[in-house]
Order: structure tokens, then C-alpha cells, then sequence
């Protein structure tokens, strides 16, 4: 991301980026917002299904007219909702964009990549710009009680609040990077407090405590980071309207929501584990080596690995497996050390480790679990199949 904003965009390049809280297909509670602040990239996040689809042709267009990578974000709970899209009814005209050749626009080095730095704020610039007048940050309602709902979360909000919206002041918030300044100084002038609402991280959150510090607002911006709303996992109605009741004396819900029905929430979860039989494998494995004395070290890739998770001593990221074994050898266990991975992984991963393993005369027993198939990241084909 860092060296596609440092070198510019042939034409518009967006990135629809899945985030996962809940870990409901992650091996962690995916938030991926502060990469794009650590990688200076433009965040969009809708709140709706057709805001999405709108959401997508303008980040196509901002990218194009800027010259800037975007990302526009959705969550995993997101992605399973429904509702009305309009579509054009002909097709979009495909702009011809030929390959334009000028030195050193994708060639970072020493003696460019600060001017091209500085080039890269003033893209960022000109995005707040376009933030601060953007559609997508609407403010609705009224009162000296604010609440920001950050993307897909504005819309889980609205099912709390139901018709006692009037009561709040309630900024919808979708672009959220670069963040609107001028529209969040303008919202938290006009409260005396807010609530921020966001899945996972105190992004949205943060941000605003710094925008009323540099302004001189006395506003108190509540969230994650005062305990009104859960930090970790998805964000449920229930948790919402929790956070909601101790925020606002005498609110009540237009409906209540208990923990109890988090499950009516929660997104679907296909199980593409049925009858594989990596688990077996491992399990075989690790018998075999008490009957020969032995208690091996397993590593294991993420994906396919996942129902022996509980059998692994170690598993970060894909190509791991292998790396952290050759570490573990070198580190002198006293066990055989034994690193799983997948063939996907094989291909896109585990060759460079198991060439240094070679490299470094490391003894590591590998295994390729190969079911002929890029099964957790869907289904795409690899070199081995």
C-alpha cells in the first residue's frame, strides 16, 4: 500500500477491503483502519448496501481525480445484508487509459521518495478537502447529546434508536480517512458530549479527542476507551444499546435486544471443514510419537489448520509454519519440531522458508496437507492445482 500511494496510480485503484470482527473467519479480531493511517491511504466506509455500490463508483472516481489508492471497508456482518441498489441502466463507459510513461513515477528511490512523501500529503489534503463537503457525512437529529456512528455500525444504531432519534445528535460517518475535520469539529461544538459507535478498534474515536483538543472543545467523546461500548469482537445491538442506557439517562430502546439473541446477529458460517481430514492427520502424528517417545513441536498455517488448532504450539501467518520451526531448531528444543501447511501456502509462502531451512542445514519435518485447493481464501486456483 505505502509504495503503491508513494508512486502514484495509473487510473482509479480501489481495494475492497474485508474486515473480520468477531474473528468469525480470522484468527484475529480483524481491524485493519490503522493501516491505513500508518499507510496514509483514503478509508470509505458504507453504512448500507446501496451506499456500497455508490460508494464504490466514487471511490473510482476520487482515486482517478486524486491519483491515490482508496479503500473502501466493509465487515463480515456488512457483507451479509440486504437491501434496494439501483443500478445504471446501460453500462459505464470505459475510460481508455494508456500507459503513460514518465521517469520515475513508479520508481521510488533515495533521491525521490521525500518529494514524493510530501506529494502524497498533498493528495491526502485534497481528500479531507473532499471529505469535509462529502455526502457520505450526514448529521441528523438534534440535542447536546451526539452520537457518531462509524459506517455499517450508523445502521445497527438506527435499530436502537428507532424513533427516538430526534433526541440525539447523530453524525453518520463514512469516510474515515482522512478524517473529516471540519465536519467533526463542527458536530462536537454542538455537544456537550458523544458517543462514538465503530467496529473494533477506538479509531473514529481517537481522532475525535484529538479534532476537540486542537480546537479547545471541552466536548467528552465516550466510546471504547471509557467502557461504553465493547472493544473487543463484533459490535451487537445488544452491546449498542447497553452503551446506549449508561451514555443517556432514560433512554430506552425501540426495541430490546439481549445477549441472548447475539446468535440472530451473527453472520452465517459455512463449513468448509466437513470431512477433511487434516485434523486426523495431526492427531495420527502426534500418536506416533509417544509410541516412539517422542512429543513433537507443531506449527501450523492458518486456514485448513484450524480445527487442530488446539494440537499446535505455535500459528501466526501464512508461511509461518515452516519459519517459526527453522527459529524454534535453531533456538535448541529439545523435540522434533514438525511445521504443516497447506499447498497454497507452499506456493505462495512456504518456498522461501524451505529454501533457508536448506540453506541453513535445519533439520525440520514439513508436511503439505495438499487438498488441490485455495479453500479459506476462496477457492482460487495455485500452482498446484
Amino acid at each position: 500500500l505505502m509504495a503503491l500511494n508513494l508512486t502514484g496510480v495509473l487510473a482509479g485503484m480501489v481495494v475492497l477491503l474485508g474486515d473480520d470482527p468477531g474473528a468469525y473467519g480470522s484468527q484475529n479480531d480483524q481491524d485493519t483502519r490503522p493501516i491505513a493511517s500508518f499507510a496514509e491511504v483514503p478509508l470509505l466506509e458504507p453504512a448500507t448496501p446501496a451506499d456500497a455500490k455508490s460508494m464504490m463508483v466514487e471511490a473510482f472516481e476520487l482515486s482517478e481525480r486524486i491519483g491515490t489508492l482508496v479503500i473502501v471497508r466493509e465487515t463480515r456482518s456488512f457483507s451479509r445484508q440486504e437491501g434496494e441498489v439501483e443500478f445504471a441502466t446501460a453500462p459505464y463507459d470505459q475510460a481508455r487509459l494508456d500507459m503513460r510513461r514518465e521517469a520515475c513515477r513508479w520508481v521510488p528511490y533515495p533521491a525521490n521518495a521525500v518529494q514524493m512523501h510530501a506529494e502524497l500529503h498533498e493528495k491526502l489534503n485534497a481528500v479531507q478537502s473532499w471529505a469535509n463537503d462529502s455526502r457520505w457525512n450526514v448529521t441528523h437529529g438534534g440535542g447536546q447529546q451526539g452520537i457518531i456512528g462509524v459506517g455499517f455500525a450508523h445502521t445497527k444504531l438506527l435499530d436502537v434508536v428507532g424513533e427516538q432519534q430526534g433526541r440525539f445528535r447523530i453524525l453518520k460517518l463514512g469516510t474515515i480517512y482522512p478524517p473529516p475535520d471540519r465536519i467533526l469539529s463542527e458536530f462536537l461544538k454542538e455537544c456537550d458530549e458523544v458517543l462514538v459507535v465503530e467496529e473494533n478498534e477506538p479509531f473514529v474515536e481517537t481522532q475525535s479527542k484529538v479534532i476537540a483538543y486542537d480546537h479547545g472543545l471541552q466536548t467528552k467523546v465516550c466510546g471504547k476507551l471509557t467502557g461504553h461500548i465493547s472493544r473487543e469482537g463484533e459490535l451487537f445491538r445488544w452491546q449498542i444499546q447497553s452503551g446506549l442506557e449508561r451514555f443517556a439517562e432514560g433512554f430506552t430502546p425501540a426495541q430490546s435486544y439481549s445477549s441472548e439473541g447475539e446468535a440472530d446477529e451473527r453472520p452465517f458460517r459455512k463449513n468448509n471443514c466437513a470431512a477433511c481430514p487434516f485434523l486426523e492427520i495431526v492427531e495420527t502424528l502426534v500418536d506416533v510419537g509417544r509410541e516412539l517417545g517422542q512429543n513433537p513441536i507443531l506449527t501450523g498455517d492458518p486456514g485448513c489448520l484450524v480445527r487442530a488448532s488446539h494440537l499446535l504450539d505455535a500459528k501466526y501467518a501464512m508461511g509461518g509454519a515452516s519459519a517459526l520451526a527453522q527459529g524454534m531448531v535453531r533456538a535448541g528444543v529439545n523435540e522434533r519440531v514438525v511445521a504443516f501447511f497447506g499447498d497454497s501456502a507452499f506456493f505462495h509462502t512456504a518456498i522461501p522458508a524451505l529454501i533457508n531451512s536448506v540453506y541453513q542445514k535445519t533439520p525440520v519435518f514439513m508436511v503439505v496437507l495438499d487438498n488441490a485447493a485455495t479453500v479459506t481464501s476462496g477457492f482460487q486456483p495455485n500452482p498446484g492445482s
